[in-house]
């Protein structure tokens, strides 16, 4: 039997309902809309004398709705025998025993959770999660092993079955560089926990991969000096979350809810779509500081915005094959409980509500123009379907491609202090409104984010940002 991983669960409903920008479009009396099979694209309405910088935006001419393929990752339920969290020395009993089959084999590397019993059991599938991909990123390039065995004890079988099926699934839709991808299989020979074996051996494709890991990298410093300004712009100075009072912190106005203030933690992938178990290794790792960070006390986190500038070309890959392993990933192993995930791009189009609407998206457009008639009727009679279409894109329109991590307790807690409807309408009389902010705005604005260098980092720190 398998489980199908298509819909939002009830938590990661409420995810783009919190910290997500609740985007906005500028009223642009322009009406030339560009048709583009299910995308629909608007012009850029440019102020005087600027039309030649404004067609140059790297927004320019991406659709601003669109309909979502409805990927299914298939996850199995059909395992029945149960892991079990051991501690003392039957976990060295039991070490010892994996260690002694896979020790002796000096091309195999061992990789194996230490420390077990200090980990609390919530982090123990997401600590395993991280682990695995981080060991699949790195088969390929290491030179010494070629073959990888990775120990889970306290983890079930069926979660390591799944964050196979996840993986065969990369392998079969998202494998877009036509090299052989590493082998993975589960040892039905080791009954005391499961172990997950990689293999990789293909000597004449060792220097493409390294090619395609040292794709290009950018400062993690100055990505993070774009996003912060990013949050600061939209969420913070305009207002568009109202839980969101800095580009440090999150989760103002929460505390008689018992829900702290805490940092929102930046983090910059250097991963690419031809090495993108790399991306899921940075975004799990990403996930178990957080966890074991907490929500509260002075290194407690809020949230996670983890920035991975190479995919800002392709928001189809992004929205239909990266976030699709997300929610598997959080389905397979329990978390969807703990942790929701969102999807922002500096090409975000907001779905159209023909189809599905696609994993961690922005609310329809259909859903959107219910809440502003709901709302302020003459708004909605100004805007048209099209135009609230890119109020939804701007919203997730990034400096570069960002996965958004949330806490889901807290996020139902927000839900539950704002009035949804209002406060998209609100956000939309301020950025599509007459008189707001303007599409042409909005994309300048983020043009200067996405080139902003070191010496904006300078300039910053000499002013005390």
């Amino acid at each position: 039997m398998r489980i199908f991983v298509s819909t939002t669960v009830v938590t990661i409903t409420l995810l783009f309902l919190y910290l997500c920008p609740i985007s906005v479009y500028a009223w642009c009396p322009d009406k030339n809309i560009k048709q583009r099979s299910n995308e629909v694209v608007l012009p850029l309405k440019a102020e005087k004398g600027e039309d030649a910088r404004i067609s140059s935006s790297f927004t320019a001419g991406c659709p601003v709705s669109r309909s979502f393929a409805r990927n299914r990752i298939e996850l199995s339920s059909d395992v029945s025998s149960k892991g079990g969290r051991s501690f003392g020395w039957l976990e060295g009993l039991e070490q010892m025993k994996v260690e002694k089959k896979y020790k002796g084999n000096k091309n195999l590397k061992y990789l194996y959770l230490e420390d077990l019993k200090n980990i609390p059991k919530n982090l123990v599938n997401i600590k395993c999660t991280a682990l695995f991909w981080r060991a699949v990123s790195d088969i390929v390039l290491d030179k010494e092993h070629d073959t990888y065995a990775i120990a889970l004890p306290g983890v079930e079988p069926i979660v390591a079955r799944r964050l196979l099926d996840i993986f065969e699934w990369k392998n079969e839709n998202a494998n877009f560089t036509q090299l052989p991808a590493v082998r993975a299989s589960l040892d039905q020979d080791v009954v005391s926990m499961p172990v997950i074996i990689l293999n990789w051996k293909n000597e004449e494709l060792d220097e493409k991969y390294e090619e395609l890991h040292a794709s290009k990298k950018e400062d993690a410093n100055i990505v993070e000096l774009r996003t912060k300004a990013w949050v600061k712009r939209v969420l913070v100075d305009l207002g568009v979350c109202p839980f969101t009072k800095s580009d440090t912190k999150s989760g103002q106005g929460l505390s008689d809810f018992g829900i702290p203030v805490a940092n929102i933690a930046y983090h910059c992938s250097h991963a690419s779509v031809a090495t993108l178990s790399q991306l899921m290794a940075d975004c799990w790792e990403a996930i178990s500081d957080m966890v074991e960070a907490g929500p509260s006390g002075v290194n407690g986190i809020s949230s996670i915005l983890l920035s991975a500038y190479n995919f800002d070309e392709d928001f189809e890959f992004w929205s239909e094959k990266v976030f699709p392993m997300l929610e598997a990933g959080t389905v397979a192993i329990g978390a969807e409980t703990q942790i929701g995930v969102v999807c922002f791009h500096p090409k975000y189009a907001t779905p159209n509500g023909k189809g599905w609407p696609g994993f961690g998206q922005m609310h329809s457009v259909i859903r959107l123009r219910s809440w502003i008639n709901e709302q302020d009727k003459f708004l909605s009679d100004s805007l048209t379907d099209d135009e609230v279409a890119a109020g939804g894109a701007w919203q997730r329109r990034t400096p570069h491609a960002v996965v958004n991590i949330l806490w889901a307790d807290q996020l139902a807690v927000a839900e539950g202090r704002r009035r949804t409807g209002s406060l998209y309408t609100r956000n939309i009389k301020i950025l599509v409104g007459e008189g707001g902010i303007g599409l042409g705005q909005l994309a300048r604005d983020l043009d200067l984010e996405r080139t902003m260098s070191s010496i904006d980092i300078t300039s910053r720190a000499e002013k005390g940002d």
